[in-house]
């Protein structure tokens, strides 16, 4: 982030910039919803599978694998 507006993303001198709380995940892509939704960012508030595949094929990686892990916040069996 550029908080003074100098062209560095460099944190100013006595300044704490956090990033934005739902920014967008890089891999491992966190699944944390278990619907069937794709509205284009798979975020750490809101990534259903469908994100997390269509994020981690557009991710140019290389020779390494982009990681999808699930952790949906409800007990018991799971229809994704």
């Amino acid at each position: 982030m550029d908080g003074d507006g100098n062209g560095t993303s460099l944190c100013d001198i006595g300044a704490y910039e956090a990033k934005p709380a739902d920014s967008a995940q890089t891999s491992p892509y966190i699944i944390n919803v278990s619907s069937n939704t794709d509205d284009g960012v798979c975020t750490q508030a809101n990534c259903s599978l469908r994100e997390a595949v269509n994020a981690a094929n557009a991710h140019p990686n290389g020779s390494t694998p982009d990681e999808i892990r699930f952790n949906i916040p409800i007990s018991g069996v799971q229809t994704i």
